[in-house]
């Protein structure tokens, strides 16, 4: 029976290329001389196929929307179906209200990721109204929505509106890109304490947003002296070696 030249496998009569290397089974003389029986294969013996294009990263963004709105469908349903099977709807339309707003969470950012701000045009009004429909949704009537809930939504987006923007019209951007950050979050704080302080009836009386404000700021006044004298001479790497 013959043998392949170059791996040394049994043949069977009639064939032209050994099934397993892939070789001649009539090797010419230049090829016979150079080859030997039994040889140790190459690792990258096997031909292997032509890489596929993949998906670009749009695409992957796009198939993660598709899958998260199937799931968000999907648990929807279940929840309507199993609230109104109990006697309902009672509780179905504020989970179905949640859903909707961790889904544009999720997914309005992937779809709009080159446009940022109308990132914030879309979500920026969607934030006050989940929070008035989940008002609604608890009990039937409007609570907590205008004195506590809606003030606090705008301080934290007016928070995460004038930071970014703080920050992205410095020159040279280092420690007081965070010092900027930090004094933002001391105003939040402040601001946070003074609507609960309010809502409650305490006052204009600062307690811990103040022990916070206290830690934040000189911080961050710190922070502004050493961008400007360390940091516009020597960076930060170069000091640190690293």
């Amino acid at each position: 029976m013959a043998r392949c030249p170059d791996c040394d496998v049994e043949l069977e009569p009639g064939l032209a290329r050994c099934p397993l290397c892939l070789a001649p089974v009539e090797a010419s003389p230049a090829d016979a001389a150079s080859t030997r029986p039994g040889r140790a294969l190459p690792p990258d013996w096997l031909p292997k196929p032509p890489p596929g294009p993949g998906l670009s990263p749009r695409q992957r963004g796009l198939l993660a929307v598709e899958i998260l709105t199937v799931v968000m469908i999907l648990a929807a349903a279940v929840s309507f179906a199993v609230d109104v099977l109990s006697g309902g709807p009672r509780w179905s339309p504020l989970v179905i209200v949640c859903l909707g707003f961790t889904w544009l969470l999720a997914c309005i950012p992937i779809i709009l990721f080159r446009h940022p701000w109308l990132i914030f045009t879309v979500l920026g009004p969607t934030a006050p109204l989940f929070l008035f429909l989940v008002d609604v949704f608890d009990d039937g009537r409007i609570n907590w929505f205008l004195l506590t809930g809606l003030p606090i939504l705008l301080l934290a987006e007016a928070f995460a509106v004038i930071v970014p923007v703080l920050i992205a019209g410095q020159r040279r951007k280092g420690l007081n890109s965070v010092a900027v950050a930090m004094l933002g979050a001391s105003v939040f704080c402040l601001g946070l304490e003074m609507i609960l302080n309010l809502n409650y009836g305490i006052g204009f009386r600062f307690t811990w947003s103040a022990v916070v404000a206290s830690a934040l700021i000189p911080t961050a006044c710190l922070f502004f002296y050493l961008h400007a004298r360390v940091a516009r001479d020597m960076s930060f790497r170069k000091m640190f070696n690293l």
